[in-house]
Formats: C-alpha cells, sequence, structure tokens
C-alpha cells in the first residue's frame, strides 16, 4: 500500500463528501481601552475588538468570551448583533455570547461587556470565535484585580545633623493615605545603606523585617487622610555620606501615576575637626532642690591654634548617666555647644545627673571634641504660649505654660524674642 502526502501552503483541503472547501485564519481579537488593572467593587467595561482577517464575508458568527475570576455580570453590547450571557451556578464564571450574521472583510466588531470585580485577583478572558468555512480563533487575555485605589505620601524627617560615627540616631518616617480609599494593610520600605546599624524601630512594638539593606514596617490600616510614623534608630559605623530612601506601598492598591514617590535625603556622619580643647571640671556635685537632680561645672578650653564652631564634651566613668545629655555615642553620653570657640577662649556648663540618693557620684572623665554644628532639630506639633519667665542669678530661666498631662513639651530656641521656628536642642520634655 502506497501513501501519498501533499503540502499545501496557506490553506488547508478538508474532503467533505463530493465537495472540497478551503479553511483560512478567520479572525483577529484584542482587548482596548481596558483599565489594568481595574478595582475591586467598581463596575468596569471590556471592549472585545474582533477583526475579520479574511478576504470574504463571513455569516452566521459566533464569538464568545469565558470570563473567570469572581466578576458579577452587569451588561453586554453588540453594536452588529446579538449579546447574551450565560452564569455559571458558583457566579464565578459568565460567558457572555455574541451573534453576526454578516461579518464583512475587514470589518470590526466592537463587543462590550461589563462586570463588577468581586474578589481581588486576576480576571481570565478566554475568547473563542467561529463561523463556517474559517479556523476557529482561541486567545486568551488577562485583567488584574486590585482591592482600591490610595495616593501613599511618604516623608523623611528629622534627620540628625553633626552626627559621628557611633552615635547613636533617630529618625522618622511618616506615610499619610491621600485616598480615595482607605487601606487595609500600608507599608513602609526603607533603604538602610551599608555601614548604618539598625538598632530598632518605635513606637514600641514596631515590627520590621531586613533583608540586608532593605527593611520593611508594616504598619496596618490607613484612613483616608490618615497618616503614621515610624521612628528608626540607627548607628553609623563609619563617617560618610548615606542616602537614606523611603516609599510607602499597600498590596493589591492601585496607585495613580504621579504620586507614591520615593522620599530621599542624606545623612552626613562626620569625623572630629582639628580643634584641640580641654574639659575639666571646676565644682563638686551639689544637690538642686527645685529640679532634684545633681548640678556640676565643667569648663572646655580651646588649647588649640583653630576655631572650632562647636564643641562636644564626652562623659565617661559615670554610674547614674548625664540628665541633660544630647546624645550618646556608643555608650558614653555627651553634651554638644554649638557656637564658635576661638583660640585661648573658653565655656563653662554645668552637667545634671539624677542620683537617687541625692548624694555626689564620682567625678566624669571627660574629652572634648571638634565637631559639625548640630541640628538644629524643628519638633513637630501646635505652638503653646509661654505664661511666665522667672529669671535666676546664675543666668537661667524658669518658664511657665499651660500642659496637658501626658503631652510631651519642646523649648524652642531663637535669636529674636516670636520664635516661630526656632531649634529644639533637647528631647521633649513629657508633662507631668
Amino acid at each position: 500500500m502506497r501513501f501519498a502526502v501533499f503540502i499545501l501552503m496557506g490553506m488547508l483541503v478538508a474532503w467533505t463528501g463530493s465537495a472540497v472547501r478551503a479553511q483560512q485564519i478567520g479572525f483577529a481579537a484584542g482587548l482596548r481601552g481596558t483599565p489594568d488593572p481595574a478595582v475591586l467593587q467598581t463596575p468596569v467595561t471590556f471592549r472585545l475588538a474582533v477583526t475579520n482577517v479574511t478576504p470574504i464575508t463571513l455569516f452566521n458568527v459566533q464569538i464568545s468570551s469565558m470570563v473567570t475570576g469572581g466578576g458579577t455580570f452587569i451588561s453586554a453590547v453588540n453594536t452588529n448583533g446579538l449579546a447574551t450571557n450565560f452564569p455559571s451556578s458558583n457566579g464565578l464564571t459568565n460567558t457572555v455570547v455574541f451573534l453576526l450574521d454578516v461579518f464583512t472583510n475587514g470589518q470590526v466588531a466592537d463587543l462590550l461587556y461589563t462586570l463588577r470585580p468581586v474578589q481581588r485577583g486576576t480576571i481570565q478572558h478566554s475568547v473563542y470565535a467561529e463561523a463556517p468555512n474559517v479556523f476557529p480563533l482561541l486567545t486568551n487575555f488577562t485583567t488584574q484585580i486590585q482591592i482600591g485605589v490610595a495616593r501613599l505620601n511618604t516623608t523623611l524627617a528629622a534627620v540628625p545633623v553633626g552626627s559621628l560615627a557611633g552615635d547613636l540616631l533617630a529618625y522618622r518616617l511618616t506615610l499619610t493615605n491621600a485616598g480615595p480609599d482607605a487601606v487595609l494593610d500600608a507599608r513602609i520600605h526603607h533603604t538602610l545603606p551599608a555601614g548604618l546599624t539598625l538598632l530598632g524601630a518605635d513606637p514600641a512594638g514596631q515590627s520590621f523585617r531586613q533583608e540586608g539593606t532593605n527593611v520593611t514596617f508594616p504598619v496596618g490600616p490607613l484612613a483616608v487622610g490618615a497618616g503614621t510614623m515610624v521612628q528608626v534608630r540607627i548607628q553609623p559605623q563609619v563617617s560618610g555620606a548615606y542616602s537614606l530612601v523611603a516609599v510607602g506601598d499597600a498590596p493589591g492598591y492601585l496607585t495613580p501615576d504621579g504620586t507614591n514617590t520615593p522620599a530621599r535625603t542624606n545623612l552626613i556622619v562626620s569625623d572630629p575637626g582639628l580643634g584641640v580643647l580641654s574639659a575639666t571640671v571646676t565644682s563638686p556635685q551639689v544637690f538642686n532642690p527645685q529640679t532634684g537632680l545633681m548640678d556640676q561645672s565643667v569648663r572646655v578650653r580651646n588649647v588649640g591654634t583653630r576655631t572650632v564652631s562647636a564643641v562636644r564634651i564626652v562623659a565617661s566613668g559615670l554610674n547614674q548617666g548625664l540628665f541633660n545629655a544630647a546624645g550618646t555615642n556608643g555608650t558614653l553620653p555627651f553634651v554638644t555647644v554649638p557656637g564658635t570657640l576661638v583660640p585661648g577662649n573658653e565655656l563653662t556648663l554645668r552637667f545634671q545627673y539624677f542620683h537617687p540618693t541625692r548624694q555626689p557620684d564620682a567625678n566624669p572623665q571627660l574629652s572634648a571634641l571638634d565637631v559639625p554644628v548640630p541640628g538644629p532639630v524643628f519638633p513637630i506639633g501646635t505652638t503653646v504660649g509661654i505664661t511666665r519667665i522667672v529669671p535666676e542669678p546664675d543666668g537661667t530661666l524658669w518658664l511657665e505654660f499651660p500642659a496637658t498631662a501626658g503631652s510631651r513639651y519642646a523649648i524652642l530656641y531663637g535669636d529674636s524674642p516670636a520664635v516661630s521656628r526656632g531649634a529644639a536642642p533637647r528631647t521633649p520634655i513629657p508633662a507631668p
């Protein structure tokens, strides 16, 4: 027995009884102008454009789109014929069928169907087009479904200035939701360069996940117009310029173009300057009944040939800690005094300690460094007016102002009587 093999280019010859029928590719299809991703519970209209790519007119054309993925059918439109819908029993699949009696060559049929997505994920469109004497078309499309739309704004604030390697530092990441939808699970993604050690995050209990230089802070739900803040505590290991980047997101939410841009800033960690300074204790520790603290005077003198722009005095050997410290380097507290100190000049500081026994303790060992000018740090909050100022003979001042128990207050310092944006060089004070 012999078998004959024939190869025909461009068409398939099929035996149909006594007649021979030529079949060829008949259709092209695509989804046009469709929102992707679509938004949960928001009706979305899909425009299925099907083209007759044959050189002939087709009759009795049937085009169906089986839509799977949790969408409630609303309507279908066929400007060239009939349209109907066949939902599944579980409501998760709809088969929309379009009928065209006549479909001329080159004609494009705009077939519209509208659904309301009811679950996050994807909607699958399985499109099947058929007509006599042509090959059918089977193709697929996918549409992503998001929970909602959220414009998220991220800021980096209170980044320290004038710090040295080893300092314990902190700054703030803030994420706000400008809507229009509330967010269920917001996050802040933060790039922490190598050389910065992450010590923790506040408020207490704030969790985070660190993978190399990438740190993620889950911050939970955010209502429209609401914001949340995370304080990041770090320690630089070496001096240098560190690029800090933070951006918020909400998985499953659509972020419009032009929003949710990363916040960027630089953290500069310096080396001590070349100025030569000396620091000495000049008085015993004396209990102050007005503050409940032990006071002690310290003198700093510029014994070098360079003018310094700021002085840092580091205290070691303390048992109770330094109450009015401006910061900590490793485990050692320090006080920083901004302002130039020329060669040969000196300044006097007051160190304060909290001793439960109200008795003097061992004096600290002191070292003084030439450092960059720190700060200033501008607190965020509501201005509270000072109602009374009581000067002391030693030059200190008592300030009186209305306070709410549990609230925190920062004293602003400036070079004019009307201070609207002065520096706050110490930690805010909680009202008793």
